[in-house]
């Protein structure tokens, strides 16, 4: 079970930046990363508490985030996350800082989710199918392979609201990879699934190589899953453009008139590099 964890840290409210419906152009209606310092700073208290059923709304918007406008089983999926109490814990607002605004407002989830073949909430289709058209073919094998011999896959789930403070990641993912060691139903679970979100700028994505593409990370730990290992683990990445809504804060951003354009980035990990990945954004956050 997830102990409750004290957070203090200066947060920038996620919020929608109004960009412009009325826009000529795609470019134009590109949200701005200088127009984040107009959104309100406000300093909170937060602490990590287990999933609960009425968590499961909340639940649902933060995985959105993830898979955005496709035709995974949200409301299942969400519901089979909370149903996962006391495993994996849940950010909110200490109580001594909750008012009737945010008293109920959940701000981050950390929890993995076991997968069958049977029981997938439409991501093994949906994974499959974009590993077919952007992935090698060593991989896409794999991702394949997993969900097809009968063994449990484990979904990572590492989200959180946009532009809120990685400096939470340290302390939830420790205590994630304490409940995953205590969780007897995964002691022989050794395939996870890590879906990471980045942007790349129309520079990178001119390169010949993809290998050689550089990335930014919209949870900025999860960078971390690239210097922490000696080994290459399978991976490959798709773009999400057509996705989003071009007003969505998670669309193209323009900073320093450089389009950055939205991509996820799927990583097959084993149980010893997950815990590994956990270990190092605890100790670097």
């Amino acid at each position: 079970m997830t102990h409750l964890k004290n957070f203090d840290d200066k947060v920038v409210v996620d919020a929608e930046v109004d960009s412009g419906s009325d826009a000529e152009s795609e470019d134009e209606e590109l949200i701005d990363d200088e127009k984040m310092d107009t959104m309100e700073k406000v300093n909170f208290d937060f602490e990590a508490f287990p999933p609960s059923p009425d968590d499961a709304d909340q639940v649902n918007n933060l995985l959105t985030q993830i898979f955005l406008r496709t035709d995974i089983d949200y409301d299942n999926l969400s519901k089979a996350v909370v149903n996962l109490t006391p495993f994996g814990s849940v950010i909110k607002s200490a109580e001594e800082f909750a008012d009737e605004d945010n008293q109920d407002c959940l701000y981050g989830i950390s929890s993995v989710l076991p997968l069958t073949a049977e029981k997938n909430y439409g991501i093994f289709n949906f994974l499959t199918s974009r590993a077919k058209k952007n992935a090698d073919k060593a991989t896409s094998e794999q991702l394949e392979k997993l969900f097809k011999d009968g063994s449990k896959v484990g979904l990572v789930i590492n989200e959180r609201m946009l532009h809120f403070p990685a400096q939470i990641a340290g302390p939830t993912l420790n205590a994630l990879k304490e409940d995953i060691k205590a969780e007897k139903s995964l002691n022989d679970m050794d395939n996870f699934i890590i879906i990471v979100k980045i942007r790349i700028s129309d520079e990178e994505l001119k390169k010949e190589k993809s290998e050689d593409t550089e990335v930014s990370y919209d949870n900025n730990e999860e960078a971390l899953l690239f210097e922490a290992f000696p080994e290459k683990f399978p991976y490959f990445q798709y773009p999400v453009q057509s996705d989003v809504e071009n007003t969505s804060k998670f669309a193209a951003t323009k900073k320093d008139g450089i389009t950055y354009r939205p991509f996820r980035k799927v990583c097959l990990l084993n149980k010893n590099q997950l815990l590994h990945f956990c270990d190092t954004v605890a100790s670097a956050l």
